[in-house]
C-alpha cells in the first residue's frame, strides 16, 4: 500500500476520542501523523465521516481545530475552478494555493445578491435566468466562490450553471 497509509494521512497517534465543536456539534476524532478523521455524531451532518489532512491540517490545528473558530469539517477538500483546493468547516473555509504552497482563510461571505432582485412570478412552464453575486462583509466581490442552488418551493426546478441558474415553474 501507499507509504503514508491507505488515506495518505499517516499512522494513528491517538485513540478515537469525543469532541464538541465551537458551534456545539459533536463528533469522535482520531488523529494521525498527517491529519484527523471526524465521525460527526450530532447536528445536520450527523453520520458523516470527514477527514482534515495536509496541507489544511496544520493550519486547522493552529486555529484551534474542532474547538476553534472553524469548528468541525462540513465537507472533504475539493478543487476550485481557479486551481486551488478548499475545505469548508462550520465556521468558514481554508483554501490552498498550490502555486504558492500557502494555506489561507478566505474572506467570509457577507451577502449574496440575486439578479433579477425581488419576487419572481412565473406561469407553469415559464423560465427565468437568475444570477448570484457573492460579496465579502466589506462589499468586495468574491468571484472565486462556488454557488449552490436550491429552492424551498417544490414547484420550481433549477438548472444550475455556476453562478447563474435557470428557474422553471414546473407546477402551480
Amino acid at each position: 500500500g501507499p507509504p503514508n497509509g491507505a488515506l495518505g494521512i499517516g499512522s494513528p497517534v491517538t485513540a478515537e476520542t469525543s469532541v464538541t465543536s465551537s458551534t456545539g456539534s459533536q463528533a469522535t476524532v482520531q488523529s494521525f501523523t498527517g491529519g484527523a478523521i471526524y465521525n460527526i455524531t450530532s447536528g445536520v451532518l450527523s453520520g458523516r465521516l470527514l477527514a482534515v489532512v495536509e496541507p489544511f491540517y496544520d493550519v486547522y490545528l493552529a486555529k484551534g481545530g474542532a474547538t476553534g473558530s472553524l469548528g468541525l469539517p462540513t465537507a472533504d477538500a475539493l478543487a476550485l475552478p481557479n486551481g486551488n483546493r478548499q475545505q469548508t468547516f462550520e465556521g468558514g473555509a481554508l483554501e490552498y494555493d498550490p502555486s504558492t504552497g500557502s494555506v489561507f482563510q478566505p474572506a467570509p461571505v457577507g451577502s449574496v445578491a440575486l439578479t433579477p432582485p425581488g419576487p419572481i412570478q412565473l406561469n407553469v412552464g415559464d423560465s427565468v435566468s437568475v444570477q448570484a453575486a457573492v460579496y465579502a462583509p466589506d462589499g468586495t466581490a468574491l468571484t472565486d466562490r462556488l454557488v449552490t442552488w436550491k429552492s424551498s418551493n417544490p414547484a420550481v426546478t433549477i438548472q444550475p450553471n455556476g453562478s447563474s441558474a435557470t428557474l422553471t415553474a414546473a407546477a402551480a
